[in-house]
């Protein structure tokens, strides 16, 4: 029976990506093949060689906020970070203060460049909720004033560069705090290598939140939920999807947040055309109904990812679940002993 401690393994510091690679493209691979139970090594360019013409790679082209604010309370001026969690309704925003206490219900805060001020009118520390002064082109200046929500084991300030290496390449709609780290590695010129070879590529959003970091509590696992995200399929995505399956070629899910998305939209093995929030939680014995394929970075021990990536692989037929777990934590170990880089700005894993 797998427990919280399953899904620990040690990561020696030095391999926690601090920086993208030089290219996007210039990733490392892992190959986990699950029929034969093999694990190759190989480069992210290498990815294109295990995608058939039938196939179809679904992305998620949520678009990463700049959700780092550095803000004072105008009463006394003491200095705020404000991190934006979620925009919640026009000119209102879930957040998380630090220090909380100085940020109370009924306090202003004034953002340092702008000026803008916002109102705290909902205070369930951590939590907050604040609503900004309306103000023309507020999404603009948000934009402007905010830093990249860099993950918390990035031990550095974002840079310039980080505007646009902690964005996918087809990030498109604006409201996650993470970005959906698998489709960091793609690049246009490779997007469209991949449509020449006749793989088609489908867009669905899913906002990645803050929650993504956070290691799952025993009250999450007996509760069987997690923290919720927004998502949406588009109809047209659906029906290519539906089509690729019922014509026997792959959906391959690059990141978690794709397949979390396409298992919370599938019924009677269709994916079905949806706007709404997810909180499912995927973890073993969950048998998936509609990713065939997942690209995947490495994840953070005791994380609802891990948990997910976990319950894929076993979701092979010849597989038990304990069988799974530990193939996973077998590539894990190699992935460490050969120093792959690990997290967000680090290599990729493909599962098949």
């Amino acid at each position: 029976m797998l427990t919280l401690n399953s899904f620990d393994y040690h990561l020696p510091e030095e391999l926690i990506a601090q920086y993208p690679a030089r290219e996007r493209r210039l990733s490392r691979l892992l190959v986990l093949d699950r029929r034969r139970r093999t694990i190759e090594h190989k480069n992210f360019t290498d990815f294109i060689n295990y995608l058939n013409a039938e196939d179809a790679l679904a992305l998620n082209n949520t678009y990463v906020i700049p959700a780092r604010l550095n803000a004072a309370r105008k009463s006394t001026g003491a200095k705020l970070e404000v991190f934006i969690t979620r925009k919640t309704a026009p000119y209102k925003y879930q957040v998380l203060i630090k220090p909380s206490k100085r940020a109370k219900e009924g306090d202003v805060i004034v953002l340092k460049n702008s000026g803008l001020e916002a109102r705290v009118i909902k205070d369930d520390s951590p939590m907050k909720l604040i609503e900004f002064e309306k103000s023309a082109n507020i999404e603009m200046k948000l934009e402007e004033e905010g830093a990249v929500p860099l993950p918390p084991y990035i031990k550095r300030q974002p840079d310039e560069a980080d505007r646009s290496r902690y964005q996918t390449v087809f990030a498109k709609h604006k409201g996650a705090v993470a970005a959906p780290t698998a489709g960091l590695h793609f690049d246009t010129p490779y997007l469209k290598e991949i449509e020449r070879k006749g793989t088609a590529i489908c867009y669905l959003t899913l906002h990645v939140s803050y929650g993504t970091f956070k290691p799952i509590t025993r009250e999450e696992l007996d509760k069987g939920r997690l923290h919720s995200e927004w998502y949406k399929i588009p109809e047209e995505t659906a029906l290519y999807l539906n089509k690729t399956a019922s014509s026997g070629g792959r959906v391959i899910a690059v990141g978690t947040t794709v397949s979390r998305a396409l298992e919370s939209a599938v019924f009677n093995s269709r994916v079905h055309p949806v706007e709404s929030d997810t909180d499912i939680f995927i973890y073993p014995p969950y048998k998936f109904k509609f990713t065939d394929a997942l690209l995947t970075n490495f994840h953070l021990p005791r994380s609802s990812l891990l948990m997910l990536v976990s319950a894929f692989v076993s979701s092979e037929k010849s597989m038990s679940i304990q069988e799974g777990h530990s193939f996973l934590m077998k590539a894990y170990e190699e992935a460490v002993s050969r120093k792959y880089r690990f997290y967000s700005y680090g290599d990729a894993m493909l599962i098949i």
